[in-house]
């Protein structure tokens, strides 16, 4: 079994924007893959969170 950590910025935090508070439980809502790139949306507080993570980049 292999696992991958994925060293990231949050774009919220990349923006200069202040985060909001993601306390809470994360629900997964979908997953798919999309030409190179994972598209993973989480639900938190109500809100659907998409995260896009580029596989090449990742799995080199």
């Amino acid at each position: 079994e292999t696992h991958t950590c994925l060293l990231t910025k949050n774009k919220r935090l990349e923006e200069g924007v202040s985060s909001i508070g993601l306390e809470g439980e994360f629900k997964l809502v979908s997953s798919s893959i999309e030409g190179n790139l994972l598209r993973v949306v989480v639900e938190n507080k109500g809100e659907e969170i998409p995260i896009y993570i580029d596989l090449k980049k990742h799995l080199k």
